[in-house]
C-alpha cells in the first residue's frame, strides 16, 4: 500500500461515491500570539491498496514542532477488506480532522505513518504576525458585492 497524495486543508469530506472534496489547501499558518491552537485542520490522504494489503493496519498521525518536539499524536486502525473479483487495486480516502497546538513559530512537520513507518511527511511553516493576517481585498463597510 502507498500514499498517492497527502495534504493539509481547511475542509474536506468523502462523498457517497468515494470522491474526495477538498477546500483550502495550505502549508503555512500565521498566529497572532503563542501558544495558539489552529482549529479544525484536515489531513487529507488517498491510499492505494492491493489484494496483498488485506487485513488490519496501524495508521498514525504525528505533529512535531521546531526542534522535533511532538505536539500531537494519534493512532487508529485501518481495516482493508478482501477486494471483489477482478479488482486489482482500491482507493482508500482518509480525512482526519484535528485541532493543531502551536507552541511557537518555526518549522513544523505533519507525519502520516502506516504500520510504524512514515509514508507522508508534510512541512508546515508557522509564523507569528503579531496580528491576524489582513485579507488582500476589503470592500468598504456597507458595500454590496454581486
Amino acid at each position: 500500500m502507498y500514499v498517492a497524495f497527502a495534504l493539509l486543508a481547511d475542509a474536506a469530506n468523502v462523498a457517497v461515491d468515494g470522491k474526495l472534496n477538498i477546500l483550502g489547501v495550505f502549508d503555512a499558518l500565521h498566529a497572532a500570539s503563542f501558544p495558539a491552537v489552529h482549529p479544525r485542520v484536515n489531513l487529507v490522504a488517498r491510499f492505494k491498496g492491493q489484494a496483498s494489503d488485506v487485513g488490519t493496519h496501524r495508521l498514525g498521525l504525528q505533529v512535531t514542532g521546531p526542534g522535533g518536539a511532538t505536539l500531537l499524536g494519534h493512532e487508529a486502525q485501518l481495516n482493508i477488506q478482501a477486494l471483489p473479483a477482478g479488482v486489482t487495486d482500491v482507493d482508500i480516502p482518509l480525512v482526519q480532522t484535528f485541532d493543531l497546538p502551536l507552541e511557537r513559530p518555526g518549522p513544523h512537520t505533519v507525519l502520516l505513518l502506516l504500520d510504524g513507518r512514515v509514508v507522508a511527511q508534510l512541512p508546515l511553516a508557522v509564523q507569528g504576525t503579531g496580528a491576524a493576517p489582513v485579507p488582500a481585498f476589503q470592500p468598504p463597510p456597507g458595500t454590496l458585492l454581486s
